[in-house]
């Protein structure tokens, strides 16, 4: 019975792709899709501006909002690339003065989530994972993201004598908010593919919320939206750019996105590398890597290594103070190590963004290449942002140690000359070497001295003579 329900779901899904073919752009602030185009959105989607909080948006990239396109009949103009970031204290409803259709010719309400992935060519796949729905098909299937049927843009409104009428509702987001897994990731439940009734949780990345509705003409409609929470931003597999310029439609133009965060490796060969060149040519290259690492490289600056056949971005950080650390990192001044996988020169400069925790938050923290004979060279001084990354700009890859306070080193030891590292949010801190400065002050005295003997004995033989 379940089976059969689930095939007549991917049924009414596969009509609304076809069945949507006409848009209303960007409504209520949000980004929407909808089958009808008139003087009013069929229905008027408005928030209490809590999605896209202070203006910020996040867009993507003109080959994943074609494959949204192509999946879901979405995104057709050139406003509604934005991707709509929900926070746990979103609310959405439906403005009905602003509407072209009423609660009476709603006849469905669903919310789908949706995992992604790409194909060897690196084009967007899409995954159902799971529904929650009210109205004429009930499926229950979200129930862990809080999604139950009263908390869906309408709900049952008792009149008396065992009656009842449909009303618009908010639609809060709290529950789906804190559906996440331990290493961040949105989550729902999910039948097994193999169970009538056994569920498993999933990581997905968004939801698409759809009212299904019939139009004048008695046709059935739909109308939805597509969201992510705002901590899927640097966790999904989708290349998004984030931008507060009100024109941000074509932002990702001049920007070329290698995720490489997914992969079993992310080591990036020859081939793959000289693709990523040819890009380079006429964009900034972005290129994703685990730990929530991410490299950018200037349009026009990337160039082959020699003798380098393939590039390995991948990183290790490790937030474990251990007692071998060299004596000018301590436990209290501890925050990070990161050791990249790849060595020496990297195709051009690198701006690396590095997460760090939102608990250093508007906080100065110390970046310093570690040196083999346990001194420390180039230290970067780095505001994090709000986000918890802080980015450092380097040229060549090697072992670097985060520390909150700028380290120091004790007499008998000798930094080296700054080589891997630039400058980011601040200049490179100097770091006083006290032996070197005990050393000029004990021979400068011992020069005047000399010179204050001479002095003297000459003194001595004018009043002898």
């Amino acid at each position: 019975m379940i089976k059969k329900l689930m095939g007549c779901i991917e049924a009414i899904a596969a009509t609304a792709i076809v069945v949507t073919t006409l848009f209303s752009g960007v409504t209520g602030g949000l980004s929407v899709n909808a089958a009808e185009v008139t003087d009013k959105p069929a229905y008027y989607f408005e928030d209490d501006d809590t999605m896209n909080k202070n203006g910020v948006k996040y867009v993507m990239d003109k080959e994943d909002s074609a494959a949204f396109k192509e999946y879901f009949g979405y995104f057709d103009d050139d406003d509604s690339r934005q991707m709509n970031i929900f926070h746990e204290d979103t609310t959405v409803r439906i403005d009905a003065d602003k509407s072209a259709y009423s609660i009476d010719d709603i006849l469905n309400v669903y919310v789908d989530a949706y995992q992604l992935s790409r194909d060897e060519s690196g084009k967007l796949v899409f995954s159902m994972k799971g529904r929650s729905a009210r109205g004429e098909r009930n499926v229950f299937m979200l129930s862990k993201m809080g999604f139950d049927p009263q908390n869906m843009l309408i709900k049952w409104e008792k009149t008396g004598d065992k009656k009842g009428i449909y009303v618009f509702d908010k639609m809060t987001f709290s529950g789906a908010y804190n559906s996440k897994s331990p290493d961040g990731k949105f989550q729902t439940e999910s039948l097994k593919e193999s169970s009538y009734t056994e569920k498993e949780t999933v990581d997905i990345d968004f939801l698409k919320v759809t009212i299904k509705y019939k139009d004048s003409e008695d046709k059935e409609c739909y109308v939805g939206a597509i969201m992510m929470p705002d901590y899927m931003t640097d966790k999904t597999v989708l290349h998004l750019t984030k931008a507060s310029d009100e024109k941000s439609d074509d932002v990702t133009d001049n920007t070329y996105t290698f995720d490489a965060a997914d992969k079993d490796t992310q080591v990036v060969d020859s081939e793959m590398f000289a693709s990523i060149l040819k890009e380079n040519e006429t964009k900034d290259v972005v290129i994703k890597s685990n730990n929530n690492v991410t490299f950018t490289f200037a349009k026009g600056t990337m160039k082959s290594v020699e003798g380098k056949n393939e590039y390995d971005f991948s990183t290790i950080i490790n937030e474990t103070y251990a007692d071998t650390m060299p004596s000018y990192v301590t436990k209290d001044n501890f925050v990070a190590q990161v050791k990249f996988n790849y060595s020496g020169q990297l195709p051009a400069t690198a701006s690396i963004r590095i997460p760090v925790g939102t608990n250093y938050a508007g906080t100065t923290l110390y970046y310093s290449l570690m040196n083999d004979d346990g001194t420390f060279a180039g230290t970067q001084a780095v505001v994090v942002d709000e986000e918890g990354y802080m980015t450092v700009k380097q040229v060549h890859c090697s072992e670097y140690v985060i520390t909150k306070e700028a380290p120091s080193l004790k007499d008998t030891e000798v930094t080296s000359p700054v080589e891997d590292t630039e400058v980011s949010s601040a200049e490179t801190v100097e770091t006083p070497q006290t032996s070197d400065g005990y050393k000029v002050y004990v021979y400068a005295s011992c020069i005047i001295m000399i010179l204050a003997g001479v002095v003297i004995c000459r003194e001595v033989k004018r009043t002898n003579a």
